[in-house]
């Protein structure tokens, strides 16, 4: 499993609008956005999908870690 957790405070408003603008383009992205607006951190087996949120978010200079967990 994968996690991306958001570094310190980032305004809800712009997770939701970067959820409405690229949501479509990967597929199975909207629930990970939806956490990251709820919790600051999203988690996915498929690493292509946190990978692309933090494409994303670095191209909007929010600032994120990636960790690998384990099991």
């Amino acid at each position: 499993m994968y996690e991306l957790r958001i570094k310190g405070q980032v305004d809800k408003k712009l997770i939701k609008q970067l959820q409405d603008e690229y949501y479509k383009q990967v597929q199975g992205t909207y629930e990970l956005y939806d956490s990251l607006y709820v919790n600051n951190y999203c988690r996915s087996y498929n690493k292509e999908r946190v990978f692309f949120i933090g494409y994303v978010l670095a191209k909007n200079n929010i600032d994120f870690t990636f960790t690998e967990l384990e099991g």
